[in-house]
């Protein structure tokens, strides 16, 4: 498969980082709720912003691309089956560990929001190949 850098730099990034990540949380696929009401995802509590979702990466993805599922997200940013399940599921576990790491550490949306930034942009650098269990 071949990466959809532009989707991923140009859509999903912005995105993620909207209202100061507020919108982000790898806690929920995709959690809909009142604009304001307040969430705690990640450990960290959040008013839902404007769009009134709050969403992972996979789940911020189908919000952007209309699926709803892993399929069709993977499909989506260009990435195997295989990769797209390491992105987006058990990021304690998945994620190469200076990720990881570095989202356990994060204490604000906008930090957690910043570390998934660099990962998808190791993505795009790599080709999807930071996903490969070897590169851990």
């Amino acid at each position: 498969m071949r990466i959809r850098k532009n989707f991923i730099l140009k859509e999903l990034i912005p995105f993620i980082l909207r209202e100061e990540g507020r919108g982000f949380g790898m806690g929920y696929w995709m959690e809909k709720g009142p604009i304001g009401a307040r969430l705690s995802v990640d450990g960290i509590p959040r008013g839902i912003p404007r769009c009134g979702t709050v969403a992972c990466i996979g789940g911020s993805v189908n919000v952007l691309a209309g699926g709803y599922e892993e399929d069709a997200a993977a499909t989506a940013l260009g990435l195997s089956s295989r990769r797209a399940h390491t992105l987006f599921y058990g990021w304690e576990r998945n994620w190469p560990k200076r990720f990881s790491q570095g989202y356990r550490n994060a204490h604000t949306t906008l930090g957690k929001a910043n570390v998934v930034v660099r990962l998808l942009r190791e993505v795009v650098r790599t080709n999807g190949k930071v996903l490969d269990t070897k590169s851990k």
